[in-house]
This record gives structure tokens, C-alpha cells and sequence, in this order.
């Protein structure tokens, strides 16, 4: 359905009601407030839902099934941004171009259907009795009812909002194209018409915002007036009658809370922390030690440093704010370019690391969180120290050390699998990252005793002309430089990484010449046993295959090798990445050898038989250069049926006691 000025992006409302709820969104802000002009201030948050959400739901439970929001643009991203339930269908409308609230209503407006609309503004905090409303505009017998007139004293005019019970007839008075607004358009030409406009105040103020200011006063005005029946699944703290707080929330013994505050889930309140009402923290919020906040809101996930003042400010979802910062009256808004979020993640971690670190501790003195600010600095600055450490190391085996390896990585098909290794590694730390970030940091002075040795090492490596010694030092520095940084702890979780980058070195020649004989003489055999059990006549030459008279040469290439790395460095990413025992992931390593070896046999048998049947000439190279990457979906289906018989075969216990009992008996 498309009406003039409007696109409507869904057409699912529920038409059983006489009332329909039109909601006007108003565009986003420009200018005069910077929040605002990244989010629309429909969907800002009041107590852990967005305000548009809240409004569409508090008209349901009044028994309004028909609801349309008229959205002046950005309809798709404000019906993503809401959390709505399946069964509450409600109807969006984005203008194609500016119609203003009158324009937006006549829009959704259906006039064969529709008796009664009742018009709000979307950024309302207090919703009025409906029932009271319907009932004073039918006594009235109006065109119109405006509810809200700024008459209410505890109420500031900039918060008093307005909201129009109308007749479905307003439609014939509103133009069908152009701009046309409520009060200067449509007020004016239903007084010339002589229909009556009745003015009304409900019991319950109608408050609102329309900038942060007023946003900030109107959770004042809800935390003081209406707040017990906003809140589900909070209860109110032991001592504070005016502090409620959801599940999962720790607050330090040593915190001190002045309300009225509402404290979201899963948040963390660290040691002598002051926190001063009005105030909402929204969910998983976490606060550093001895932090001052007054009258401000910090929306879902947004992080908080030691020592640091907010007052009368908002803080935007998964903002860190610093040690020490002093925040008055700001909006501190989520990071927008990529750095900026790098930067984000690191501060929001190391506060993370400090507040888990506080609260672990059960002493109460006051020293011990300026103990823990140490920490969690000492821990940027060897994050520092090992990225300087690091990026020195990689200039001085640049040349020729990392070179050498890339053009072997580059023209070797046996060892092409390392050039993956690095960025798997990376991602493994990446995934592990909590692990390490609990860790504490306790350099060890024999990290440093054990890099001079490699380094020995290296130039005893690079005087007898061993490329081997000089790659293997390559790695074997890194492992040194964690352990000499961070200390044996975070050495200790850092092995199984440091193990996997070995797989990016290349064989030495001695033990690569030792190992292909093998090989090649084992796929000769191995293929040959299958041709003759698939009832094929076949005779072996040495390394040649002679099947129904079509001679097969097993070249070094058909080996295996490469195909061998490879599945050594998948079965070992599976390991890493798999939550599972030690003993299954060893057994995964295991066979990575023995499934490589049978996928390789079958690459072999299906092309010696291709070539008894097609011009090998043509298929050989084919069969060499893609054959390996064919065989690479049945090796990781071995290992996926390899996992679920393992799962199937062995039963694990599902919590500690029935680890207990099970090994009673």
C-alpha cells in the first residue's frame, strides 16, 4: 500500500480495535545535540529498553492492536533497533519526502475503516490512562483533544509533552501533498471549519524529551515517581529503599549508593565507589574502583575506570571511559572509526581485568585498588613492551630469514599450509583472550637467559649455512620473549599456540629426505593393493603402476607431503578450537597421519584408473594440482565423523557430581 508521501514497510497490523495509535518519529538531530545525530532519539534507552518500545508495548497492554509508526526517515533501522514480540505486529511508515505530523497522519490514516486515532510523539516516558483519555474526548464530543497543556507545576513545560485524541475525520482537512504540521496547520483549519478542539490534563502528566537535558530530567522524574512499576525482575538492595537492582549484580561492601538508582543486570560496582541518584546503569555496565557518578545514565555495557567522575552525562553502549577522566555534562559516545574501537576494546579490557581483580579480592582496604590500577597498567605497558620486542625481532630476521620462508611457502606445494599458520595462531589468541587477560603479569628472567641462547643458537644456524637452525630460532624467540614479558602463567596458556607455530616451518632437508622414500614407496603400495581388490590387473615397478597395460608413474610429488602438512595443520587448528578433553585432542592430532595417508591412496587409485580410461597427458596436471584440494572435504568429514563417534562411544559426566559419583564406582 503506497500513499502520497509515505512508503509503508509493513502492512501487518492487527485491525480489531476502534483506536489506532499513530507514533511519530521525528528525524534525527543535526547539530544541536551530537547523541542524537547518531541515534535517533526514539530508540534512546529507558530502563534497558528503547522509549518507542516501551510505548508500543504499554499501548498493547491497554488493548491498542492497531499501532503505525510514522517514521520521517530511517524506518528500517528504528524497527531493527526494537525488540518487539512475534505475536505484536505493529506498522511502519517512512516518508519519501517531509509531510510533518499532520501530513504523516492522513498517511496511515484509513478512512473506511478508522473512527478514532490517537496521535503521540514517540519519545514519551509516562503514558496516561487511555480509558481516561478516550473518556474525556467523547465527552467532549470534539474533532480533537489535546492532552497535556502545560498547566502542572512539578512538571517543566520543556517536558510536558502533547497527545491528540482525533475523529478519523480530520482526514478531509489535511492536504494530500506538502508540508502540513499539528498545531499551525491542522489547529487553524478545523477552528475556520468550526469543529471543536477541546483541551484536557489526564491524572498523569504526559512527560517527554526531545534532547538529552530533558531526557536526563524525565528518568528523574520516572526513578522518583513511577519506578516500582517499571521494573520486572529487579528487587530493591538490602538498606537502600530507593536502589533496585536486577540478578547478578555485585557491589562491593565498600560502595556507597544514594538513591534513586537502578542498577541493571549483570553490573559491577567496584570498591568505594560513590554513586549519587538520579541514576540509571543499564546491563552488564561495569564501574572501576573508587569512581564518583552523579545523575547520569550509562547505557548497556559501557565500561568505567578507576578513579573517575561522571556527573550529569550519558554514556553511550560499550564506552570506555578511562582512569582518572573527569566527565561533566557530556556525552561520551561509542567509538565510530576502526581505531578508535582497537583503542576501545584495549582500555575497556585492562579495566575489565582491574575490576574482576578488585572484586576477587574480599579485603576492604583502601590501597588495594590502587594495587590493582598497577597491575593493569604494568599489563599495557608489557603489551607495549613485547609489540616493541616483537616488531625488532621481525626487522632483524627479515632478511633473509622471513623472506626465504615466504618464497618457500610461495613455490612449494608440500609446505604452501604454513603461510596459514600465522593468522590462525592470531585467531586462536584472539579466541583465548580471556584466558590471558586473567593472568597476572610476572616477567621471568629466564625468558631473557633462554633468548640469548637462541640467538646463539641462530648465529651458530647461520655460520654452517643451516637454514633449518635460523627458521627454528625464528619461532623459538617468540616463545621466549612471552615468557621473559608476561612471566611463567601466561607462558603456560600461551604453549599450545607456541607449538602450532611450528607447523610453518618447512622439514629440514635430512629428515625430508628420510621421510618421502617412505612415503612415495607407501602410496605406490597402498594403490596398487586397492586397483587389485577393485579387480583391476596390476603390476609394480618400483614407483610405476602398470594397470590393464597403462603405465602410472608415482612421482616424489605424489607422496603425500603435501597433503600430509596440510591436514596436520587442520587437525591441529580443531584441537585448539574445540572445547573437548586433552585425550581427544590428541587423539584428533593421531590421526591426522593415518587419514592424510588414506586420502592420498584415494587420490592415487581414482587417477590411475582415469588414466586407463582418458588421455593422461591432459589429466595428469589436473589430478596433481587439484586433487590434493579434492581429497581436503573428506579429510575434515573423516574428522566430523571422527568427533561423533567419539561422542557417541564416550558419555561425560555433566557436572562435577556425577564425576564424583561416577568414579566411586
Amino acid at each position: 500500500m503506497e500513499k502520497s508521501g509515505y512508503n509503508l514497510i509493513s502492512q501487518d497490523s492487527v485491525l480489531t480495535q476502534d483506536i489506532k495509535a499513530v507514533i511519530l518519529v521525528a528525524a534525527r538531530d543535526f547539530g544541536r545535540c551530537p547523541l542524537a545525530s547518531r541515534l535517533n532519539r526514539a530508540i534512546w534507552p529507558i530502563l534497558g529498553k528503547p522509549v518507542l518500545q516501551r510505548l508500543i508495548e504499554k499501548l498493547d497492554a491497554c488493548g491498542i492492536k492497531r499501532i503505525v509508526v510514522s517514521c520521517e526517515g530511517q524506518a528500517n533501522r528504528i524497527r531493527d533497533a526494537l525488540d518487539l514480540p512475534d505475536t505484536l505486529q505493529v506498522q511502519f511508515a517512512e516518508e519519501t519526502f517531509p509531510r510533518g505530523p499532520a501530513g504523516g497522519i492522513r498517511d496511515v490514516i484509513e478512512p473506511q475503516r478508522d473512527k478514532q486515532i490517537l496521535v503521540l510523539p514517540a519519545c514519551i516516558v509516562t503514558l496516561p490512562d487511555i480509558e481516561e483519555l478516550m473518556f474525556l474526548h467523547n465527552r467532549s464530543q470534539a474533532e480533537m483533544t489535546v492532552f497535556g497543556l502545560p498547566e502542572n507545576r512539578n512538571v517543566p513545560s520543556k517536558n510536558q509533552t502533547q497527545i491528540y485524541m482525533c475523529q478519523a475525520s480530520i482526514y478531509d482537512h489535511i492536504p494530500e501533498k506538502g508540508y502540513f504540521d499539528i498545531k499551525e496547520g491542522l489547529v487553524p483549519v478545523l477552528v475556520k471549519a468550526g469543529k471543536v478542539i477541546y483541551g484536557a490534563n489526564p491524572s498523569v502528566p504526559v512527560v517527554g524529551y526531545t534532547n538529552w537535558d530533558e531526557y536526563i530530567w524525565a528518568l528523574k522524574y520516572l526513578l522518583t515517581e513511577s519506578i516500582s512499576a517499571e521494573l520486572d525482575g529487579f528487587s530493591i538492595l538490602d538498606g537502600y529503599p530507593d536502589v533496585w537492582i536486577g540478578q547478578n549484580v555485585k557491589i562491593s561492601q565498600t560502595a556507597k549508593i544514594i538513591g534513586p538508582a537502578v542498577i541493571g543486570h549483570d553490573s559491577v560496582i567496584s570498591d568505594n565507589t560513590y554513586l549519587f541518584g538520579p541514576l540509571v546503569i543499564e546491563n552488564h555496565v561495569h564501574i572501576g574502583p573508587e569512581t564518583i557518578i552523579e545523575e547520569s545514565v550509562l547505557w548497556d555495557r559501557s565500561i568505567v575506570g578507576a578513579k573517575t567522575l561522571i556527573r550529569n552525562s550519558m554514556i553511550d553502549k560499550t564506552r570506555a571511559i578511562p582512569n582518572r577522566a573527569m566527565v561533566s555534562s557530556q556525552l561520551k559516545l561509542a567509538p565510530k572509526t576502526f581505531f578508535q574501537k582497537i583503542k576501545n576494546t584495549i582500555r575497556s579490557r585492562i579495566i575489565n581485568i582491574r575490576i574482576e581483580d578488585c572484586l576477587s579480592d574480599n579485603s576492604t582496604n583502601k590501597n588495594m585498588s590502587l594495587a590493582v590500577f598497577h597491575i593493569s597498567e604494568t599489563r599495557f605497558i608489557g603489551l607495549l613492551l613485547v609489540f616493541i620486542m616483537f616488531a625488532s625481532l621481525i626487522f632483524t630476521y627479515w632478511s633473509p630469514t622471513l623472506k626465504d620462508l615466504w618464497s618457500i611457502w610461495m613455490r612449494s606445494d608440500e609446505y604452501s599450509s604454513g603461510l596459514l599458520v600465522p593468522f590462525v595462531a592470531i585467531y586462536v589468541l584472539w579466541l583465548r583472550r580471556s584466558r590471558f587477560f586473567k593472568c597476572k603479569i610476572c616477567p621471568n628472567l629466564w625468558g631473557l637467559v633462554l633468548l640469548i641462547v637462541v640467538q646463539l643458537f641462530r648465529y651458530w644456524g647461520l655460520y654452517y649455512m643451516f637454514d633449518s637452525g635460523e627458521r627454528l630460532s625464528f619461532v623459538l624467540s617468540i616463545g621466549c620473549l612471552v615468557l621473559f614479558v608476561f612471566g611463567t602463567e601466561i607462558f603456560r596458556h600461551f604453549i599450545p599456540v607456541f607449538l602450532f607455530l611450528f607447523l610453518m616451518l618447512p622439514l629440514p632437508k635430512r629428515i625430508e629426505t628420510l621421510v618421502m622414500a617412505p612415503l612415495q614407496l607407501w602410496a605406490t603400495v597402498s594403490s596398487v593393493f586397492c586397483l587389485e581388490a577393485l579387480g583391476f590387473d596390476v603390476v609394480r615397478e618400483g614407483n610405476i603402476i602398470n594397470i590393464n597395460g597403462t603405465l602410472v608413474a608415482v612421482a616424489e610429488a605424489c607422496n603425500g607431503l603435501r597433503m600430509l602438512t596440510a591436514f596436520i595443520v587442520v587437525s591441529s587448528l580443531f584441537a585448539l578450537i574445540l572445547d573437548r578433553r586433552r585425550w581427544i585432542k590428541v587423539i584428533i592430532l593421531m590421526s591426522s597421519i593415518p587419514i592424510a595417508l588414506i586420502c592420498n591412496t584415494i587420490r592415487l587409485t581414482l587417477t590411475s584408473y582415469a588414466f586407463t580410461k582418458l588421455d593422461a597427458e591432459v589429466w595428469e596436471k589436473a589430478f596433481h594440482d587439484f586433487g590434493g584440494l579434492a581429497m581436503m572435504p573428506l579429510a575434515l568429514g573423516i574428522i566430523f565423523l571422527e568427533l561423533w563417534l567419539l561422542s557417541k562411544v564416550i558419555i561425560e559426566p555433566k557436572n562435577k557430581e556425577e564425576l564424583v559419583i561416577a568414579a566411586k564406582h
